[in-house]
């Protein structure tokens, strides 16, 4: 190929380098990009390419180039990573076996690129592990270790005590997903007495067998001294094991307890405890039923003033609660609220969108909540003294054009970047009121309910947006992310 075909590939550098995205998609079309390249004419690359992709410095630094299970295959990458880091030396890599066979083969390539890159994270998913399996990537300690690891819907919980428990293998990570993995009270404690976890900041144990006595060596975390977030949702906990969050002052700063039966007396544990007062993130999804007193302690208690997220949705919390929130001068930082699944009306929603908690709200999640057809019109009164930028609404109820069309004129409107009207019927007009408007700035749009037709779908795509096949009803401006919601 001559210098023309070598141009147009520069010119495609330059197009995917406008708009980098985390993920395989993006990387894999670049990574082939540039080893075509490469093979093609290397002094080129060396005198054109290399200097272009330095000038990325601080890219490469946030943005670590991902390399999925398949896109090592279809890069025919197998027997030669060091080609990768041969056109970009400077990045960091993360590499990510979701949802297939972990074979032998592929832990020596784990293990390989760990040795031959800067690996910045390791992710394996909905993988069986044996004793060799976990062998392998015990070796993967010391500076071979990446800061981040996530090993969801494994058996690693069963495996750690007899094959990682003398293991370097989290020494240098920071932050550590193991959801689904079968990780029992006795393995935690193990883990946590290790001492190999002195640089540790983020761990998620959601939906493990983690019981009180596991709550209580997370508590203590002496030899996690950088713990600051701890995810125990969908874990056995029950109200014994608030005796561990005692009056002492603490400093994590994020704690999940949704879905556990911690129930009232957990919530009361939280609200009293001098300990709460470190923590910015608060996750308490589904712990009770109709109970409103606990969660009414909560938001006015002088140790949530430093409360940043907050979720307690799916506790059918009513007028009790609505009014404990609505008065209360504590929730003054919070930036991201979660109130769906709760009995909140439009009188409630008017309410606590005049308090001072809604100040500086930048989401807010009203999904499932009984609003009722004043919805949007009590949202966008308040829209333009609010900073929303994020924005799920609640009830399945008809929406007329007109109703979205004064809404999408709204001032404030043009800050939201996404909303989610799921459950909302409306027509193609409707739609066609939300993408003309001038203020119309949003990144992701998710539409469920009837009423979308043909009309509809060729007036997103016409202003941009394409629909996600792997998540339907959801349309994007940017495409294809993992953390659209």
């Amino acid at each position: 190929m001559g210098d023309g075909s070598l141009d147009r590939r520069f010119g495609d550098l330059r197009s995917l380098m406008q708009s980098p995205r985390p993920g395989p998609e993006w990387s894999e079309a670049l990574l082939r990009l540039l080893l075509s390249a490469r093979d093609e004419s290397p002094g080129a690359f060396d005198a054109t390419w290399s200097p272009y992709l330095a000038s990325f410095n601080e890219l490469w630094a946030s943005l670590p180039v991902a390399l999925s299970d398949e896109a090592v295959a279809a890069l025919s990458l197998d027997g030669d990573l060091s080609s990768i880091a041969s056109v970009l030396p400077y990045a960091r890599y993360a590499l990510s076996f979701e949802g297939v066979m972990l074979t032998h083969a592929r832990l020596d390539l784990a293990l390989e690129t760990a040795r031959s890159l800067s690996l910045d994270s390791l992710s394996i998913d909905g993988v069986k592990l044996d004793s060799r399996r976990v062998g392998a990537l015990a070796e993967l300690s010391g500076e071979a270790s990446p800061r981040a690891m996530t090993v969801r819907n494994t058996n690693l919980g069963r495996l750690y005590l007899s094959e990682l428990g003398s293991s370097g293998l989290f020494e240098s990570i920071e932050s550590l997903d193991l959801e689904s993995s079968e990780f029992s009270d006795r393995a935690l404690v193990a883990l946590m007495g290790s001492g190999h976890l002195p640089s540790l900041r983020e761990l998620n144990l959601e939906a493990n067998a983690v019981s009180d006595e596991g709550f209580g060596a997370l508590v203590s975390m002496e030899r996690a001294p950088l713990l600051r977030d701890v995810n125990l949702s969908r874990c056995p906990l029950t109200p014994s094991a608030m005796k561990h969050w005692t009056d002492e002052p603490g400093h994590w700063t994020g704690l999940g307890l949704s879905s556990t039966l911690v129930g009232e007396e957990g919530v009361l544990s939280v609200a009293r405890s001098r300990r709460t007062a470190s923590l910015t993130s608060l996750k308490l999804s589904n712990v009770t039923q109709h109970v409103n007193s606990p969660f009414a302690a909560l938001v006015v208690s002088d140790h949530v003033r430093a409360l940043k997220q907050l979720d307690v949705s799916s506790n059918g919390l009513g007028r009790v609660f609505v009014d404990a929130l609505s008065a209360s001068y504590s929730l003054r930082s919070l930036e991201e609220l979660d109130l769906g699944g709760n009995r909140v009306d439009s009188e409630g929603l008017e309410s606590i969108l005049s308090s001072p908690a809604a100040r500086h709200l930048t989401s807010l999640k009203l999904g499932g909540c009984p609003i009722g057809p004043d919805e949007l019109h009590v949202i966008a009164a308040a829209m333009p003294e609010m900073n929303l930028t994020r924005l799920t609404t609640g009830g399945r109820d008809p929406v007329s054009a007109d109703t979205l069309r004064m809404l999408s004129h709204t001032p404030g409107f043009e800050r939201l970047r996404y909303l989610n009207l799921s459950g909302k019927i409306m027509d193609s007009a409707g739609v066609v009121a939300l993408v003309e408007s001038d203020r119309m700035a949003l990144d992701a749009l998710f539409l469920t309910g009837r009423g979308l037709d043909d009309d509809g779908s060729a007036a997103l795509r016409g202003a941009g947006f394409a629909s996600l096949a792997h998540e339907p009803g959801m349309w994007s401006r940017r495409g294809p992310s993992r953390n659209l919601e």
